[in-house]
């Protein structure tokens, strides 16, 4: 019988799963960060690239909120080269990554 998964270890499985990608991408830094977006560490994910949140949903659609986006965009400091993403996984395990267009056509 499978397991069922709580919230907080599909979140942890799909931010590992993140910084696993991140890493054969080049960035050897990657990493989900300590205590998933703790005061002391902005976002789910270290990366030296980009400020990573990352949402599971138990729904097959996936809608994201602006408070999501601005919540994330509030901590990032002003001066910095890193972009932020966000990765959302729903219910039938498809991931998305979600990035501003003035961002992508940077």
């Amino acid at each position: 019988m499978k397991k069922h998964l709580t919230r907080k270890e599909k979140g942890d499985k799909l931010e590992a799963y993140v910084a696993g990608k991140l890493i054969e991408m080049g960035d050897k830094y990657a990493r989900p960060t300590r205590g998933s977006g703790n005061k002391s560490e902005i976002g789910d994910v270290y990366s030296s690239l980009y400020y990573v949140e990352c949402k599971h949903r138990d729904k097959k659609n996936i809608v994201i909120p602006i408070s999501v986006i601005d919540k994330l965009k509030k901590k990032i400091p002003i001066n910095t080269d890193k972009i932020p993403i966000w990765v959302y996984e729903n219910i039938e395990g498809r991931k998305f990554v979600i990035i501003e267009a003035e961002n992508f056509f940077y």
